[in-house]
């Protein structure tokens, strides 16, 4: 968890609320928010598969209250954790939603949205909203999400930092398919609900890189908008096409890819004589056809 403070100077804390909340939004998060006995609660997640295939609804959650007790006039907090996306928002207490149902995040695709989204709100609030951001030497300490994993899936996933979309997609699923394999050793699984399992989960992998070059994107656009290069109305659109744009190309790598290949195993098969050179020709031209 991390504990921030500003000076509101012109604003009062339902304005903060409001603002962050439509932060959220534009940026295509699933988003709640509530009030209660003058502290703000927003709930935040992310839309696409990354959140909703490993069923862990990892969700970004902000408290906005005034600073108590304070030397300073206006002084606020703004504090911020990761846990367990709560359904029954309105009718939940906000100690029980901002505490409750901790999850550990075991992947560069958790850590590496929740510290994006950690520093941008921040930005946002000091520069955007223009509050004051007092900073203490301890003013806030970020906790380690990989404290209770596994030493090697924290190897895995802060190896990624440096690789493509590609390759941490694959690293994910690696990391996936080890707790499968561990979860089927251990005897929870029966073979036939394993390799299920197993085939959905390997099929992921360009659905993954798809996700990991949007979210890579995204990060860019959402710089640019901090530092005023961008509008909000130009962000909103930028962020609205990116996603199909990249999805788009990396679908079209991908089958140019398997294209190749394929020509290449129909080149090996003429060459050892599996096939003739009007068979060779016949499955070339029915390929560009396709």
């Amino acid at each position: 968890m991390a504990t921030h403070y500003f000076i509101a100077n012109d604003l009062n804390l339902d304005s903060v609320y409001q603002q962050l909340l439509h932060w959220f939004k534009v940026r295509q998060y699933e988003v709640n928010g509530k009030e209660s006995k003058g502290e703000y609660l927003i709930q935040a997640r992310k839309t696409s598969l990354l959140r909703t295939f490993t069923g862990t609804n990892l969700a970004f959650k902000v408290r906005i209250h005034w600073s108590q007790p304070s030397d300073r006039a206006n002084e606020f907090v703004i504090e911020t954790t990761t846990g367990k996306w709560i359904s029954n928002f309105a009718g939940a207490g906000i100690t029980s939603i901002f505490t409750g149902g901790l999850t550990i995040i075991t992947g560069l695709a958790g850590a590496g949205w929740t510290v994006i989204l950690e520093n941008s709100l921040v930005e946002y609030v000091e520069n955007s909203l223009q509050c004051t951001r007092i900073k203490p030497e301890l003013s806030f300490k970020i906790d380690n999400p990989f404290s209770n994993v596994p030493a090697t899936d924290v190897v895995e996933a802060n190896s990624q930092t440096e690789l493509s979309a590609r390759e941490k997609a694959e690293a994910k699923v690696k990391i996936e398919l080890q707790k499968l394999e561990r979860a089927y050793q251990a005897g929870i699984l029966e073979p036939t609900e394993y390799f299920a399992k197993k085939t959905a989960l390997e099929a992921t992998v360009e659905r993954y890189e798809i996700d990991f070059a949007i979210e890579a994107q995204i990060a860019k656009l959402e710089q640019a908008f901090i530092e005023g290069i961008l509008d909000e109305r130009e962000y909103e659109a930028k962020v609205a096409s990116v996603a199909k744009q990249i999805e788009e190309q990396i679908l079209q790598q991908r089958l140019k890819e398997k294209q190749e290949e394929y020509i290449a195993k129909l080149k090996q098969s003429l060459k050892q004589g599996v096939l003739s050179q009007a068979e060779y020709e016949a499955k070339i031209a029915s390929l560009d056809a396709s």
